[in-house]
């Protein structure tokens, strides 16, 4: 089962969809939430963070990695302390992204100097580094993260700006060293198979190494002949490790007509599939989410509750408890696979949830003066953390 790949990348694809231009409440010391139940507390220790976090991968509740703009973190203690352990000599995009698979092995996408995508490496948790650009890829945009299913196998998907279509369509490219060398599976045309995007990839999945997931962030879709795909659901499929690809069809919400539907790269538990899928209307009147399940890996999908309320990002702590934040700060749970939601508090802030299990998560506040919370009592009450970084 590859949760680590994919709770981390729900969150970035949910972030590039909703743009997150309202206003933000910043975090006092102590935020009560009336009816709720729930609080966000300082807890008095260290000063106020050196520099934001981007993002975040807990492996359990004292370790785990961080990217800020410009550095590679670790921590030991839970995140009050982050080590930088960025490599000598490396100019860090702001755009890098990370597959952080347990406490030695990491993998880091990012835009070199120069432009050209490179791939940092790590096997001893940070101590060393290997650095390897792919080649010919100048101009290219990082949307998603490299995906590993072990230390030798990876793939890694990054768009470039493709023709009259304005979208930013991804290829697709494979490694079996560990990321020393990289060979392109596919580009766009082919995994797409001739659909016209006016949008962008939103990332890529694995099931195992021959079953990839690659999904599609719409803003208009035609196929060649012009005729509008609107009120489809769909994901490119490969079954041959990404070598060749078919375009793979999804049911939508009933009674809901003209609208867009974003795919995110599914999540497997063995044979049980779960794909957060984000649905809106041209002028913004209806929008939510519905949670997609599958039962015999991949092949048949379902729609579960359409919500009420706009998401910014979901994350999965396991096929029956997922959590979501909306752009005014509340955070909402299922705990049946989202049959049923219901909120569990209110930050008065949006961020990006990462959940270890049904209890522990973390959350980094999405204001221009960032905090790391926690909270190990499924989302009810948050703990901020005001971290030093060495």
């Amino acid at each position: 089962m590859n949760m680590r790949m994919h709770k981390k990348n729900v969150g970035r694809i949910v972030k590039r969809w909703w743009l997150r231009v309202a206003a933000l409440v910043m975090l006092a010391a102590v935020l009560s939430v009336a009816g709720q139940g729930s609080q966000v507390f300082a807890a008095g220790r260290a000063a106020a963070p050196q520099e934001p976090l981007t993002s975040i991968r807990m492996l359990d509740y004292s370790n785990g990695w961080a990217l800020t703009d410009s550095k590679i973190l670790k921590t030991r203690d839970g995140g009050w302390h982050w080590q930088n352990v960025t490599p000598s000599g490396t100019v860090l995009n702001r755009l890098a992204k990370a597959d952080f698979m347990n406490s030695q092995y990491a993998w880091v996408a990012n835009i070199a100097v120069g432009g050209n995508i490179e791939v940092l490496r790590t096997a001893d948790g940070g101590i060393h580094w290997q650095q390897v650009q792919i080649a010919n890829t100048a101009g290219a945009y990082l949307t998603d993260m490299p995906h590993f299913l072990n230390a030798n196998d990876g793939w890694l998907s990054f768009s470039v700006a493709y023709g009259m279509s304005s979208g930013i369509l991804g290829d697709v490219y494979h490694t079996t060293d560990g990321g020393l060398h990289w060979s392109k599976l596919a580009d766009y045309t082919q995994v797409l198979q001739g659909l016209y995007i006016n949008g962008q990839a939103s990332g890529i999945s694995l099931k195992d190494a021959n079953n990839i997931w690659y999904t599609e962030d719409p803003f208009d879709m035609n196929n060649l002949t012009g005729a509008s795909t609107l009120d489809h659901a769909f994901a490119s499929v490969s079954h041959d490790g990404g070598k060749s690809w078919h375009l793979q069809q999804f049911p939508t919400i009933p009674g809901l007509k003209n609208a867009h539907y974003t795919t995110t790269p599914p999540l497997f538990f063995g044979q049980q599939g779960i794909m957060p899928v984000y649905v809106y209307t041209p002028d913004r009147s209806v929008s939510g989410l519905c949670i997609y399940t599958s039962n015999d890996g991949g092949n048949h999908w379902y729609t579960q509750q359409f919500t009420n309320f706009t998401p910014n990002m979901v994350n999965l702590a396991d096929p029956a408890h997922i959590y979501a934040d909306t752009r005014d700060g509340r955070v909402f749970a299922t705990n049946d696979g989202g049959l049923h939601w219901f909120q569990v508090t209110s930050t008065g802030v949006i961020g990006d949830l990462s959940f270890i299990d049904s209890h522990d998560g973390f959350f980094i506040t999405a204001t221009s003066n960032q905090y790391l919370l926690r909270t190990s009592d499924g989302g009810h009450n948050w703990q901020r953390i005001n971290y030093t970084i060495s």
